[in-house]
């Protein structure tokens, strides 16, 4: 499958923080783990219309596979992998 990474991070008491690895300054973040399944497709959605605007597009994502090594994160609690917007 190849879409972006998305790690969801506990951000303590605020909840969660869902971070793209491929894709600086894409982020969101979440009250949930739910809720960050639904954030981070809506922020991965605004980014990329923010890219097109501006005449840029999206970097080529990195294979899922490597999602595995990303989750060791000390307070990794998910990890999804989305498909661009269309």
């Amino acid at each position: 499958m190849r879409g972006y990474i998305a790690i969801v991070t506990d951000a303590g008491r605020s909840g969660y923080e869902v971070t793209f690895p491929d894709l600086d300054n894409c982020r969101c973040d979440a009250p949930t783990v739910d809720d960050a399944y639904r954030l981070a497709q809506r922020a991965l959605r605004g980014y990329a219309d923010r890219l097109v605007e501006t005449g840029g597009s999206l970097p080529e994502p990195r294979p899922s596979y490597e999602m595995a090594r990303m989750t060791r994160q000390p307070k990794c609690v998910a990890a999804m992998c989305l498909n661009p917007p269309m």
